[in-house]
């Protein structure tokens, strides 16, 4: 369970890189996966908020790059106005 968090958290790291060169501004590509879905695969958001194990933090695009475990909780992803709710 922890390999798979620590996974999820590079694979969002990449995704933040990835943001500037494929030209969107101010946007964070998002690409959130389990083993057996792709729930968003470079999917342009404003921003994510994810449960940490040393506390709850917010990542927008140009954000510095940042490993962190991740512990079980609620991921919030945030479209303009829309706010849609994940648990892991």
């Amino acid at each position: 369970f922890t390999l798979q968090l620590a996974n999820m958290a590079l694979r969002l790291a990449r995704a933040l890189r990835f943001a500037e060169s494929a030209g969107v501004q101010n946007r964070l590509l998002l690409s959130l996966c389990t083993p057996a879905e792709a729930i968003a695969v470079k999917k342009p958001v404003d921003s994510v908020t994810m449960p940490g194990t040393e506390g709850t933090f917010t990542v927008t695009n140009n954000h510095s790059l940042i490993v962190s475990q991740l512990k079980a909780g609620v991921i919030t992803v945030r479209d303009g106005q829309e706010a849609k709710d994940y648990f892991i």
